[in-house]
């Protein structure tokens, strides 16, 4: 039968020395570790307590999306010295309801748009917030003459708050079509040419 020791606290023999186990440290079922305060750290079954502090720069969440269907965009979006509008080009895809786990996290947004103008003619990939008529972050590339152009889109953005954000990204050219995964009227690579977002949530300033 093994033997059992119970005591209510544990300190350490020489000043600064800490307390070392020598072994593994078994928790019975539902019991956990906790702090000071009576959170939990370390639960039985291995989950973090929601008071684990994690240092700044730690990737707290990650969310993704991945289009893979071929579409035309019809609609442009101008290359001149406005900020793209909500109304300009079309969505290519989105992320809906992410949620800061604290306002001064960070959200950190990287989409890669994939696809080729109809024309000679540049494209433009622009990212929005909500429902808010200005793109808070654009990229362009000049006139390509129907190639496919991968365009990535990086983004940095303060959470500001705990309440669900959605962001969206749209595209398209100054003139011409703009045709997403593809460089023809058809999907391209059988579906692994895509368009993707992906969207980081950060703790604290980076």
């Amino acid at each position: 039968m093994p033997s059992m020791v119970e005591v209510d606290e544990i300190h350490e023999k020489t000043a600064d020395s800490g307390v070392s186990i020598k072994d593994d440290l078994k928790l019975s079922s539902g019991n956990a570790i906790k702090n000071a305060s009576g959170a939990d750290l370390l639960t039985e079954a291995g989950a973090l307590g929601s008071s684990v502090v994690f240092p700044a720069g730690h990737v707290l969440q990650v969310k993704s999306a991945v289009v893979t269907a071929y579409s035309l965009i019809t609609a442009a979006i101008p290359n001149d010295d406005s900020k793209p509008q909500i109304g300009e080009g079309s969505e290519v895809i989105r992320i809906d309801n992410i949620q800061a786990s604290h306002a001064d996290n960070y959200f950190l947004i990287i989409a890669n748009v994939s696809g080729s103008p109809s024309a000679n003619d540049g494209i433009t990939v622009a990212l929005f917030k909500d429902t808010g008529a200005d793109a808070i972050a654009a990229v362009g590339v000049g006139a390509i003459d129907k190639r496919t152009a991968p365009i990535t889109l990086i983004h940095k953005i303060q959470a500001g708050s705990t309440a669900e954000i959605d962001f969206s990204i749209t595209a398209g050219c100054t003139w011409a079509n703009f045709r997403v995964n593809s460089d023809t009227t058809a999907q391209r690579y059988d579906g692994v040419y895509a368009t993707t977002l992906t969207i980081f949530e950060i703790k604290g300033a980076i």
